[in-house]
């Protein structure tokens, strides 16, 4: 039997999903392969209403994970969807604002203050270059001179406050098999597009089978599953599929502008080369012409023989014979 919920590859439906404190720990968890106990929602003032930047939306998670030792940490988590093709200047101005921010850190007394450590997640809703695996970790390690790790005394506070993990799940590499690989692909069943509705991209369509006795995956698609049915929301996603659909249609438009416009280029930088190749023989005979021209006034050959001889105008051998 399938069940019908709102695609959360919509900014709104992953908002609301998000909204929920046991949704967010839940993904959080997944991702960062950790277990999450707590997970708030920061203000997020960096978000740029301007249409141009509404294909990339952002939020924040303050949360307390259990690390390997056991003990409870406090990191910050920025998480970042896009479903249209990403420019990662944009990704980069976002995570500086992070660096800069004094809420970032955290404070132990007067005295004792350091940046939160920080992991960067990015769903996307296309695919990077040619990657295939649905999820990518990229952790950062110490090194010394010779290239060997650096394990003890690490992790450090300084190390976590300069530099930061970065986890990326391409969304159209989620496996399309009847069997998920691990438990990212597990839960990330919800994100799964091969499971829209024929004509209607909004709602995806779920087997029961895939999460019937897992609690937390059954949480999730309850979650979306309300979101299907609340029509304020439904409306919304109208909203910015007509908007998305507009703006994906205007960047295929510069696209091909663009790449007409870089041909064109291509074929006037072709036609400069072609053109200073022409002048550069033209030079080379105008060189020729005046040693010729010397050389026969050098044998005692008046301007008129040599216009005779060469068919250039007796003008043109007395200018060349005095170089100009």
């Amino acid at each position: 039997m399938k069940t019908q919920i709102a695609n959360p590859i919509f900014d709104i439906v992953f908002k609301y999903m998000m909204e929920d404190e046991e949704s967010a720990r839940i993904i959080l968890s997944v991702l960062l392969k950790k277990k999450v106990v707590k997970a708030s929602i920061r203000r997020h003032e960096y978000t740029n209403p301007s249409k141009d930047n509404l294909s990339m939306f952002r939020i924040d998670f303050g949360a307390t994970i259990i690390d390997e030792k056991g003990d409870e940490q406090l990191i910050l988590i920025e998480l970042q969807k896009a479903w249209l093709e990403s420019e990662i200047l944009r990704f980069r101005k976002y995570i500086a604002t992070h660096y800069m921010d004094d809420e970032n850190m955290k404070q132990r007394g007067s005295r004792n203050v350091h940046a939160l450590p920080m992991v960067s997640v990015f769903l996307l809703g296309h695919s990077i270059g040619e990657i295939q695996e649905p999820a990518l970790y990229i952790n950062h390690k110490a090194y010394d001179y010779e290239g060997k790790e650096v394990t003890e005394g690490v992790p450090n506070r300084f190390i976590e406050g300069l530099t930061h993990d970065v986890i990326i799940v391409q969304i159209p590499q989620l496996s399309e098999d009847t069997e998920p690989a691990n438990r990212l692909e597990e839960v990330f069943c919800i994100f799964n597009q091969r499971f829209k509705l024929r004509g209607n991209s909004h709602i995806l369509a779920v087997d029961e089978d895939l999460y019937e006795g897992d609690e937390e995956l059954a949480h999730l698609v309850h979650r979306l599953e309300t979101a299907a049915m609340d029509v304020e929301l439904r409306r919304k996603i109208n909203v910015e599929d007509e908007f998305f659909t507009e703006l994906n249609n205007r960047d295929k438009k510069l696209e091909r502008l663009d790449k007409l416009l870089s041909e064109k280029n291509s074929e006037l930088c072709q036609k400069i080369e072609q053109l200073n190749q022409k002048n550069e023989q033209l030079n080379q005979k105008n060189e020729q012409l005046s040693r010729l021209i010397k050389l026969l006034k050098a044998r005692g050959l008046s301007a008129k023989e040599i216009s005779i001889s060469t068919g250039l105008s007796i003008k043109d051998v007395e200018e060349i014979s005095k170089g100009k």
